[in-house]
């Protein structure tokens, strides 16, 4: 599906044009895979860090700029791909040169940065169910534009952001993307000392409590017009899971978070977790501590991909040497008007707000 939508997108997505142009003029001039590989490398990084000095140098961290300008850019290279023989190299790695160029102008790609500082790093979604309305943005994308090596203090400590923006596809997830970006941070010596994936949800800020290992979102597709296959009654587990848990609880400082919301309590579906019993029946929302037994069901933000990366990145957490480092998921609200950029901006600093108060526990 989505690789169809980028036709009808709005005429303001065309602002990185000056990027697409020579992106077009230079694909017709590649012939080689390893040519094209550093040429997309390239470009998908230049689109990225267009993308972060926009959102930074404005009032407003639009997400769906980027959205809408890889996708174009994305079209150019399907039909440059699709016009070499069956038999060229190139066209021999026409998914693996699209994966490239797409994770490149993510943020997915960047090479780490000198640790001067403490290391934050944040994750964000695309704009999703676009099927609905194509004027769509996602807060936490905006979130990662806005905040992406931009720096915190609180208290003498000071910290780097680092952000990276994920597809709505479970293909992608299914592949392995989480864990290629995030295991790197994991296995270093010294790891990040904060890694929070955001999310949106309809109306409130929420730092969710569990992840679960399942996906259970039944018909709700993804950008790719695909389905999960798990439904609450039949939960399934993803593909490429290392062994663990059914649910996994967050190590992020909840408490300091929540303060710095006005909140001195949690919101009760922040605890909440679904898991299958002994007896049949629908599954309910639960309030406690998960049985040892019993598949997972949803984790309190769920059964779709922001529950997903949530479990994926704790598991990585869980298998690597760092297994007390504060992580967690953080959903932050959608835009009521996804065309306003003072209702983007509050939620982007309140999301600045909540990190800001996680450096004293750092």
């Amino acid at each position: 599906m989505e690789k169809h939508l980028w036709k009808a997108r709005p005429a303001s997505a065309r602002i990185f044009e000056h990027l697409s142009r020579p992106f077009e003029t230079g694909l017709a001039q590649i012939d080689s895979v390893s040519g094209m590989q550093e040429f997309l490398v390239q470009h998908g990084r230049s689109l990225w860090h267009e993308a972060v000095r926009y959102a930074r140098a404005g009032s407003d961290f639009d997400d769906r700029l980027l959205y809408w300008s890889r996708l174009g850019m994305t079209h150019k290279l399907r039909i440059c791909l699709a016009s070499k023989s069956r038999s060229s190299p190139l066209s021999r790695n026409y998914f693996h040169l699209l994966s490239l160029f797409d994770q490149a102008a993510r943020g997915l790609y960047e090479p780490p940065a000198p640790r001067t500082d403490k290391l934050i790093v944040i994750s964000g979604f695309d704009p999703f169910n676009l099927a609905s309305a194509l004027d769509k943005s996602n807060t936490s994308g905006a979130s990662v534009l806005a905040l992406h090596q931009q720096t915190l203090t609180a208290d003498a400590v000071t910290a780097t952001v680092i952000g990276a923006i994920f597809p709505v596809r479970y293909k992608d997830f299914n592949q392995g993307i989480v864990e290629s970006f995030f295991k790197p941070y994991l296995s270093a010596v010294h790891a990040p000392d904060l890694v929070m994936t955001i999310s949106q949800i309809q109306d409130d800020f929420k730092v969710e409590r569990f992840a679960g290992r399942r996906r259970s979102s039944e018909s709700f597709a993804d950008n790719a017009g695909r389905i999960s296959g798990g439904s609450r009654q039949q939960p399934v587990e993803p593909a490429g899971l290392l062994p663990g848990p059914e649910f996994i609880e967050t190590s992020l400082p909840a408490v300091a978070i929540r303060a710095a919301l006005g909140r001195h309590q949690p919101l009760a579906n922040e605890l909440r977790f679904m898991q299958q019993g002994e007896t049949a029946g629908e599954p309910q929302w639960q309030y406690t501590i998960p049985a040892e037994s019993g598949n997972a069901v949803c984790g309190s933000g769920g059964g779709f991909l922001s529950n997903e990366i949530f479990y994926r990145t704790s598991l990585l957490r869980l298998h690597s040497r760092h297994r007390n480092l504060p992580m967690g998921h953080f959903h932050i609200p959608a835009l009521a008007d996804n065309n306003s950029p003072e209702q983007r901006t509050e939620i982007v600093n309140t999301v600045k707000k909540a990190l800001i108060a996680t450096l004293p526990y750092l």
